[in-house]
């Protein structure tokens, strides 16, 4: 084979490459950009059937009911972080959809509940802040 052959079959082989290397990594950053904006979008513009609000109080309102398959907003407005979480402390087993990762003051999260009961649930940070969530 000559040396022209070769080198035409290297750039072909190296543009190859390289626009598939372009294309995983192009695909890679807008799937990245999709889920973003999905979380942003569920958590900002979902209307909620209620609203759970932390504050250095504790939680308003104590007692919060809904029904199941309906959202609840928890918002952070205590100016300390908030794990919201169920009872009892500190396994949060008694209903694990209530469980949250840290909220960050300012910020909230929606919670979808689907178990029917009453359930205690609490700051993990600070568990002697408490409240009942009823979902029938």
């Amino acid at each position: 084979m000559s040396n022209a052959k070769k080198i035409i079959i290297a750039v072909i082989a190296i543009a190859v490459i390289g626009g598939s290397m372009w294309l995983v990594i192009s695909l890679g950053m807008n799937a990245n950009k999709t889920q973003s904006t999905t979380q942003t979008n569920q958590t900002n513009d979902q209307t909620a059937a209620a609203t759970i609000t932390y504050t250095s109080d504790g939680f308003q309102p104590q007692t919060t009911t809904v029904n199941s398959g309906q959202t609840v907003k928890i918002a952070n407005s205590s100016g300390s972080d908030l794990e919201f979480a169920s009872d009892p402390h500190p396994t949060h087993t008694l209903d694990p959809e209530l469980n949250t990762s840290t909220i960050a003051s300012g910020s909230s999260t929606i919670i979808t509940v689907t178990k029917k009961g009453s359930w205690g649930y609490h700051n993990h940070f600070d568990p002697t802040k408490r409240g009942t969530l009823v979902v029938n």
